[in-house]
């Protein structure tokens, strides 16, 4: 998983360093708000298990995404 600590938005300057979220961050919060949407909120899973679960789905994107190179 190479690219994790990319970043997760372009950056048209190249003297000016890209600061932000991280692919593996960007891709957490996609899958987190996701979990949140299906589940309604916290109230049907722990915030741990939320937390566990979108990490492991941002972590097999990008390994899918290696892949695909």
């Amino acid at each position: 998983m190479e690219n994790s600590k990319e970043p997760a938005f372009a950056c048209a300057s190249d003297h000016k360093a890209q600061t932000g979220l991280t692919k593996l961050e960007y891709f957490t919060a996609m899958a987190m708000q996701g979990i949140m949407c299906r589940g309604r909120g916290t109230g049907r899973f722990s915030t741990e298990y939320i937390a566990e679960k979108s990490v492991k789905i941002a972590k097999e994107t990008l390994n899918q995404l290696e892949k695909e190179k």
